[in-house]
């Protein structure tokens, strides 16, 4: 056996001259059952995409974000009862005439009672990325992929969510808002007010949010400055403790 630079080899995919890869999603049960195939192309496409994403639903449903070879069209499908299979719903399409760049901000809503009560238009909803705007900015679509808000919108770009409060209906995110060299985190309502930062110092920004959206913990650098780990309280940003000194 092989170790160091010898055991690995580095080749363009695929070989050249060789067939694409040829790509299907299965469904099976976690506690063993018959495999369902999922029908993900169309006559168009043929066997000739990509599967870029596939994600569960809070209710069972099954999404998956499909890309033809060129790059230029994405689709986002999502199978109701992916073990009967059956067609898939097709939730957002987007084209480019270049190419799309495929992302991780793809945030199924899981409401409470009470919330789902006070937004019943957001019950199998979901938060979304997209560039078609010439920027990659978030939005709250529906169940059927119906866009309900633009929450972030401008000349920079949103880099990542951080946390998602549905009760508080309230997204945390990292953007270049203020400085394309930087890095800031920003809160938004889910109806697209109330933008404001949560960090303040130049630099780049990397924050980890706890799940009872009570603290944040802050990673944060410059060209000045090694990086230093603090936490914060998420209501007000205030600094209650440095756990790593630069």
């Amino acid at each position: 056996h092989e170790v160091g630079d010898a055991a690995q080899e580095d080749h363009g995919y695929p070989f050249a001259g060789a067939d694409n890869a040829r790509v299907r999603v299965g469904v099976v049960p976690s506690g063993g059952g018959k495999l369902r195939w999922l029908e993900v192309s169309d006559a168009e496409w043929g066997q000739d995409f990509y599967i870029a994403r596939v994600d569960w639903m809070p209710d069972g449903s099954l999404t998956v974000q499909v890309e033809d070879r060129r790059q230029q069209e994405l689709r986002l499908l999502r199978f109701a009862d992916p073990l009967r299979g059956g067609a898939a719903t097709t939730l957002i399409t987007e084209r480019s005439d270049v190419w799309i760049n495929l992302h991780d901000m793809f945030e199924p809503l899981e409401l409470d009672e009470a919330t789902a009560a006070a937004h019943p238009e957001q019950v199998g909803g979901f938060i979304w990325a997209s560039e078609q705007s010439g920027f990659m900015h978030l939005s709250l679509h529906a169940a059927d992929g119906r866009k309900l808000a633009q929450l972030t919108e401008g000349e920079w770009m949103v880099e990542g969510v951080a946390a998602i409060d549905e009760a508080g209906q309230t997204v945390y995110f990292a953007a270049t808002k203020d400085d394309p060299r930087q890095r800031h985190v920003y809160a938004v309502g889910f109806d697209g007010q109330g933008l404001r930062k949560l960090t303040d110092k130049p630099g780049m920004h990397g924050v980890t949010i706890d799940r009872k959206l009570q603290y944040y913990v802050d990673t944060h650098s410059s060209l000045s400055e090694p990086p230093t780990v603090t936490l914060h309280r998420l209501s007000d940003g205030k600094l209650l403790r440095t756990l790593h000194p630069a």
